[in-house]
């Protein structure tokens, strides 16, 4: 998974409440940073996220899975509450990504660890 269609994603989750807050926007910064974003390219799937023209986009690949829902757990707490939007849209993901419970356990402990 690319980091375009990552960061899409996690705007995807960030916005699924109907707000993105003040923490939300920070990590979603400091990806961009890391990834290499540009503000133009951020403000264009900022606007798609928000106007609902994204959808949370799968990838194919077990730890490209691993990996998306790690980063879909920072963003849920990136603003200190977890909305009900949200632990749809993750546990929509986790089910059809079809892991088992031990798996899906062991991503969120390595996400709230990490």
């Amino acid at each position: 998974m690319s980091p375009h269609e990552l960061l899409q994603n996690l705007l995807v989750m960030a916005s699924s409440d109907g707000s993105i807050h003040h923490g939300e926007i920070s990590l979603l910064a400091n990806r961009c940073a890391k990834w290499g974003i540009t503000d133009d390219e951020f403000q264009t799937m900022l606007e798609n996220a928000v106007s609902k023209k994204s959808q949370l986009q799968l990838p194919l690949k077990s730890s490209d899975r691993e990996n998306l829902l790690r980063e879909l757990i920072h963003m849920m707490g990136a603003d200190g509450h977890l909305s009900d939007a949200e632990k749809r849209l993750f546990a929509t993901a986790a089910a059809v990504m079809k892991l088992s419970t031990t798996d899906l356990d062991r991503i969120i402990d390595e996400a709230i660890g990490s």
